[in-house]
């Protein structure tokens, strides 16, 4: 069964939901760049692992909160009870793996030759203080180094601006917008393209750069995530009785409801 929604799924930006979908769209995005790349050039899907601490709430392995009933109590004489060995709160600390994925485009002919990263960036990259938006911003530092093309593809409402896009200007430009894809082409170190995408639309044909001089690879990413949403199942896992996470706007809840309703979506 098909998203009920046009272009992205509001309701996939979920944190149970979404890595999975991420993981889906570089695997099918290889899958669509693969089926026109010529030769030499080829796919690869690398992967980031890092260790993020959790967020989720763990109970202390020892209750240590003193009532007021024990609180220290004037000794006879005017002196102070003393009191036995300090005990700190001790907590369980969950440090959760993550491994994220992101897909490459190499030459076979020129010693594998990174040329593309494509990226799908997750909350994690979004979030500040955290290790994967640490990592991810180190990565990109050292791609635009390299002179690799950077094509990022950000489909998360949450977090703080991530990507190379210049988002003010180009909501200058183009109106609000919800989400965004932008390259930046290792041979045009002044210019972002912007794909900028709001809910209610399609999402874009884009233009996956290679080396200069050699034509774009075009994607249906409309498609991509059609097929991720499909072979995924998210039919079944999106509970769309439930608040869509993170929430929307007034305007949009209004919009979605009517999609859904259209749909025969309960």
């Amino acid at each position: 069964m098909p998203s009920p929604f046009p272009g992205m799924d509001p309701w996939l930006e979920a944190p149970g939901l979404f890595p999975d979908l991420h993981q889906r769209l570089i695997a099918y995005l290889s899958e669509a760049v693969s089926a026109t790349l010529p030769a030499p050039y080829y796919t690869a899907i690398a992967t980031r692992l890092y260790v993020e601490s959790s967020r989720r709430h763990i109970e202390p392995d020892v209750d240590v909160l003193v009532p007021r009933r024990h609180r220290p109590r004037a000794a006879p004489g005017g002196g102070v009870a003393v009191l036995g060995k300090p005990k700190p709160l001790v907590f369980r600390v969950a440090d959760d793996p993550i491994r994220e994925w992101a897909l490459e485009i190499r030459r076979s002919d020129s010693g594998d030759r990174f040329v593309t990263s494509v990226e799908v960036l997750s909350l994690s990259n979004k979030l500040r203080g955290t290790e994967g938006r640490k990592q991810y911003l180190k990565k990109r530092r050292e791609l635009r180094e390299g002179k690799v093309n950077i094509f990022e593809i950000d489909l998360l409402r949450a977090g703080a601006p991530t990507t190379l896009a210049p988002l003010e200007r180009a909501e200058r430009r183009a109106g609000p917008f919800d989400y965004h894809i932008c390259a930046r082409r290792y041979y045009r170190s002044l210019s972002t393209e912007v794909y900028p995408i709001a809910m209610a639309e399609r999402l874009p044909l884009i233009a996956v750069p290679l080396l200069k001089g050699d034509p774009d690879i075009t994607v249906d990413f409309q498609a991509v995530l059609d097929r991720s949403y499909a072979v995924g199942l998210f039919d079944r896992r999106a509970d769309y009785s439930k608040p869509c996470d993170p929430p929307l706007s007034p305007e949009q809840q209004a919009w979605a409801e009517d999609i859904l309703k259209s749909n025969g979506v309960p």
